[in-house]
């Protein structure tokens, strides 16, 4: 029985490593924005002489969506569609290969709807579509978001 599932495991590493990445990349692979950035991760730099900065909550999750290239950049992705059916929201983008000169990126927003805070990474190639799916949260000002790559 050993050898059996010895032989399995090495089967299964030897796949995994033989399978070119483009391929994997056309996987279904579910992405993750944290879901919260703690307030006493952020740092505010004074600005003003005489007053003093504080962050006196966290910053939950409000949005998610792609950008060509990195947030600074402003290239936000708009959704190729968009469905709404009771309180769950889905909005679907279509990516074409070697669209994106500065990459395709992942954009989490924090606070609300105009997206105080944003934390971003870039995604690595072959993703041809991308949904983000929307549900209330009880937590206020939140949303929990499902986000699947192709």
């Amino acid at each position: 029985m050993k050898t059996n599932l010895n032989e399995c495991l090495r089967l299964v590493v030897v796949a995994v490593l033989v399978v070119p990445a483009p391929v994997l990349a056309a996987e279904v692979s579910p992405l993750t924005c944290p879901d919260v950035i703690p307030a006493a991760t952020i740092k505010v730099d004074p600005m003003l002489e005489r007053w003093a900065p504080s962050v006196l909550s966290d910053f939950r999750l409000s949005a998610a969506g792609f950008n060509s290239g990195p947030p600074e950049k402003r290239a936000d992705l708009k959704p190729y569609s968009v469905t709404e059916k009771r309180q769950r929201s889905v909005s679907v983008w279509r990516f074409d290969e070697g669209e994106f000169a500065d990459g395709l990126w992942l954009a989490c927003s924090y606070g609300g709807a105009a997206g105080e805070i944003i934390l971003a990474h870039r995604l690595p190639g072959g993703y041809r579509s991308c949904s983000v799916s929307y549900r209330p949260s009880p937590k206020a000002g939140a949303q929990l978001i499902d986000i699947t790559c192709r």
